[in-house]
């Protein structure tokens, strides 16, 4: 049996008077290379080398991690579900190039999302999930989303690792927000 592993993004878009708008769901854009050795990694115990978002090179090995996650705290830019203004992909990414951090911008706590499939206990989604309001004077444009993890190894050094990133392009108004899900499926092949 093998895995076959794919990602997907759904954006909910609210307007100021919190009446959803618009529903986007799309396959994601781009599984980075750090997403694919760190699930190598997960799934073998072989030691990685992974980019984190600053362009620092670190391995990955046997019990070296001691915390790793995607669930970000309110307002914390560093991890979670990022927007951006990048509209470069490759597969080589490590980093959103312009991310949107301004204080304008209410980041809520990410949550874990996941879901499966009735049907098919084989069909699972897991992921995470963010809602994020706009609440400044002018507009703000979005033209990529990220997904960054946060990986604390025993040295007690915490690196932020991008794990995937979607095109995506929204202009936002005072009081706009978009609840977004970013999300793997991982389904068995024969």
């Amino acid at each position: 049996m093998n895995l076959s592993v794919k990602g997907g993004i759904i954006v909910k878009e609210y307007n100021s008077k919190g009446e959803l708008t618009n529903k986007y769901c799309n396959k994601s854009d781009l599984i980075t290379k750090n997403m694919i050795l760190y699930l190598y990694f997960m799934l073998t115990g072989k030691k990685q080398t992974l980019k984190d978002i600053n362009g620092n090179t670190f391995e990955i090995d046997g019990l070296i991690i001691n915390e790793s996650g995607a669930v970000a705290p309110a307002n914390n830019t560093k991890y979670g579900i990022i927007l951006g203004q990048d509209n470069e992909l490759s597969y080589n990414d490590y980093k959103i190039e312009n991310p949107l951090t301004s204080s304008d911008i209410s980041y809520g706590e990410c949550s874990k999302y996941s879901w499966q499939n009735s049907n098919n206990m084989w069909n699972n989604r897991i992921g995470i999930t963010r809602k994020i309001t706009y609440n400044g004077s002018g507009q703000l444009i979005i033209t990529c989303i990220g997904l960054i993890t946060k990986l604390t190894i025993s040295s007690g050094t915490s690196y932020y690792v991008l794990l995937m990133k979607d095109k995506y392009t929204k202009t936002m108004n005072k009081g706009d927000s978009i609840e977004v899900t970013q999300y793997f499926e991982v389904n068995p092949t024969t």
